[in-house]
Formats: structure tokens, C-alpha cells, sequence
């Protein structure tokens, strides 16, 4: 067995990390970051996957209860994001016509 040194213990061995990146929440360090459609996307891709091992119908319900939550808050930045965006010249013509 290999020797660890004093730095190389985990601060909380009962926490488990993630593989959700900075990105995926925006801001940054000192900042309470604003979730972005992706991790939204991702939270409502673990609940679907939870929801298909559930010991309970009651569970799997409210996992996909959950997952449908997490697709309309994505939904909401999309659209929130296309209305601050500029329209393109296509779009403009297209509204002439």
C-alpha cells in the first residue's frame, strides 16, 4: 500500500465530488455564479437516469418531476438569451415580407 502524505487526505472524506465544471455554473471565484442552460440540461439528465433505478413509483415520479422543472428553467434562460441577442439581417427581412 502506498504512503499518503499529510496534504493528500480529502478535507471531507463523506463529500463525493461532481464532474460538473466551473463553466457550467458561470461567475467566478467570490461570486454566486448563475446556472447556466447547460447545467441545467445535466440535472435534468441525472434525474431521468435516477428515475429509471428508482425503488418506488413515488420516486421515480418526483425524479421526473424534477427533470421536467429543470427543462423549463432551460427553456426560460434559451429564450431569455435569444431575446438579448441581435436579430440577424435575415430575420429583419423576414419580418418585411
Amino acid at each position: 500500500m502506498r504512503s499518503r502524505g499529510p496534504n493528500s487526505e480529502p478535507k471531507n472524506p463523506c463529500l463525493v465530488g461532481n464532474r460538473t465544471n466551473g463553466g457550467a455554473l458561470g461567475g467566478g471565484m467570490g461570486v454566486l455564479p448563475m446556472p447556466t442552460a447547460e447545467y441545467f440540461r445535466r440535472q435534468a439528465d441525472i434525474c431521468i437516469r435516477l428515475s429509471l433505478i428508482a425503488s418506488s413509483e413515488e420516486v421515480m415520479t418526483r425524479l421526473l418531476a424534477m427533470a421536467q422543472d429543470y427543462h423549463a428553467r432551460v427553456d426560460v434562460l434559451e429564450a431569455q438569451a435569444r431575446s438579448s441577442q441581435p436579430k440577424t439581417i435575415s430575420e429583419d427581412w423576414n419580418q418585411l415580407e
